[in-house]
């Protein structure tokens, strides 16, 4: 696998201000180390950032079409404790809050209990 470039520094600060701005008594530093820590790539940081600036109170209203970073950011800031709403799963059989994104309807989660 070839290695990633490094992660854009105004890329983080943008979603790091976003992140920070739509969690209550989340301080900008500690959300630019969540976002660290949840995008893993460029691409993943950007579709973040985009979603953000889409959907601000994503965290208040969590919504299932979430791209797969703001469910670890979720998943993050839910276990430091801060009180925040979790992107959800759209298939009855899937546990709720379910952190994994529904592709095309099918829940991943749930596709997985089946079996």
């Amino acid at each position: 696998m070839p290695k990633q470039p490094p992660l854009s520094s105004a890329l983080l600060a943008d979603t790091a201000g976003l992140i920070a701005a739509g969690v209550d008594g989340l301080h900008r530093d500690l959300a630019l180390n969540v976002v660290m820590q949840a995008a893993q790539a460029n691409s993943s940081l950007r579709q973040l950032r985009d979603y953000l600036e889409e959907h601000p109170g994503v965290f208040r209203d969590p919504r299932s079409d979430a791209p797969l970073a703001l469910g670890r950011v979720a998943r993050i800031l839910a276990e430091a404790g801060y009180d925040i709403g979790q992107p959800g799963c759209q298939s009855a059989d899937a546990p709720s809050p379910c952190l994994i994104r529904c592709l095309a309807g099918a829940c991943a989660v749930a596709a997985t209990n089946a079996a």
